[in-house]
């Protein structure tokens, strides 16, 4: 098999096994087995894809990443854009940022963070990913969320019903309730 190059690991992304199979054949071939294996494979529902961009920025100031991150969100496809701290060449600060977009918009959304950043390179890839099921309802008057979890269904209280509510024991106390439906 290292004659074909063969490849180890998940299953391409976009894609998902449905099934395999491994057969050996009678003709003699030097130096090579006749084994054969068949992977089946279905492309995924486009609604568990997604486009995911990466890249490190160590030379923008954090006004400047916060104006960047607040243009790529409003862009067209993108579903959600975000960052961490870590730390880079020379001891500076980096932010490792990640940038998530429908898939048929990837290289749209490329080319922003290109123009919003400083940036001199992206990582791209597609991403299969699994969305709970979830609902919208009030609880006390308040907007609420209802995600149907595996260990139980659990509701919280939307962040901007509560940001008008003056102290953080009152908004606490506010967002403890159940969802009235």
């Amino acid at each position: 098999l290292r004659h074909l190059a063969p490849r180890q690991g998940a299953a391409p992304a976009g894609l998902v096994l449905r099934g395999s199979g491994t057969g050996a054949g009678q003709r003699e071939l030097e130096g090579i087995p006749n084994i054969c294996r068949l992977l089946c494979f279905e492309t995924a529902d486009d609604r568990d894809l997604v486009g995911s961009i990466a890249f490190e920025i160590d030379d923008m100031t954090p006004e400047e990443i916060s104006v960047a991150l607040d243009r790529i969100r409003a862009g067209e496809g993108v579903l959600d854009a975000g960052y961490t701290l870590g730390h880079g060449k020379k001891s500076r600060i980096r932010y490792n940022v990640t940038v998530l977009s429908q898939p048929h918009l990837v290289e749209d959304v490329a080319r922003l963070c290109l123009e919003e950043t400083s940036t001199i390179g992206l990582r791209l890839e597609p991403l299969r990913r699994q969305i709970l099921r979830r609902r919208a309802g009030r609880v006390q008057g308040l907007r609420s969320k209802t995600v149907d979890r595996p260990g139980g269904a659990t509701t919280k209280i939307e962040s901007d019903d509560l940001a008008g509510i003056a102290t953080l024991a009152a908004r606490r106390a506010a967002g403890g309730g159940t969802a009235d439906g």
